[in-house]
């Protein structure tokens, strides 16, 4: 049996969500999409402190597989598709293209190794779902600009010097960097973490479609609930429903 291609492993208290499909530069399917929506789940449900996402072999992420494009990768995103509340490091090796390059934007801290190199080229592809926006309040609007209208990649320096990156490691060393600052985040107290990721994330501006993204989750959150249930029971039945709030 082949090794599943999100992999997830919890070590010290902190998890490791490995992309592993790296005979693809780890380029994700749609199916890869609904498994990391569950590791960030499960990361958010355990008992763990930090996360540290990275990619199997030489490449971050290719980004999306254009020969199977997921319509639901915006679920793979912590904060967008799913609230988690903890801290996210993304430790990039390689490429880090499209949607991969939107996975290190929506990570909380992120080092890269010396021959990172960060690439959006929808604008050449021809395709967008705006996400991409949310760059322009994390680095200086005219770097944003160059690597989401110009499409050309830019080197970890330059990364770092923008402000996309917190730390460069040495080729090979961004896992071991990724895992100590996770280390020392996780003895930091965690109600404090969370309080203050929650409110930089709130005085950050939201582009339209991350606000889109963030309403669907609401809307679905009443759809799935049990007192939709019961109120379309109820409906049925022609009966009074009673709700539980949940």
């Amino acid at each position: 049996m082949s090794a599943p291609e999100i992999q997830l492993d919890s070590r010290d208290g902190i998890t490791l969500v490995t992309i592993n499909r790296p005979h693809k530069r780890n380029a994700m399917t749609a199916q890869m999409c609904d498994d990391m929506a569950i590791a960030w789940q499960r990361f958010r449900d355990s008992d763990d402190r930090v996360a540290v996402l990275h990619g199997a072999g030489e490449a971050f992420s290719a980004g999306a597989d254009l020969n199977q494009p997921p319509s639901n990768f915006w679920r793979a995103l912590p904060e967008v598709g799913i609230q988690i509340g903890k801290p996210v490091i993304a430790a990039v090796r390689g490429p880090a293209v499209g949607f991969g390059l939107a996975m290190v934007v929506f990570s909380d801290l992120a080092v890269a190794a010396e021959d990172a190199r960060f690439i959006y080229p929808e604008g050449r592809i021809g395709v967008t779902k705006g996400l991409m926006a949310a760059l322009s309040v994390r680095v200086p609007l005219k770097i944003a600009n160059e690597i989401m209208l110009l499409g050309k990649p830019i080197d970890a320096k330059r990364a770092y010097e923008a402000g996309l990156v917190n730390q460069m490691a040495r080729l090979g060393c961004e896992l071991n960097d990724a895992m100590r600052m996770a280390g020392d985040l996780g003895k930091a107290a965690p109600m404090v973490i969370r309080l203050l990721k929650k409110m930089a994330r709130e005085t950050l501006p939201v582009s339209p479609a991350e606000a889109a993204y963030r309403a669907q989750l609401d809307v679905e959150a009443v759809e799935q609930s049990a007192d939709a249930q019961a109120g379309l029971e109820a409906f049925r039945n022609r009966k009074t429903p009673v709700f539980a709030g949940h």
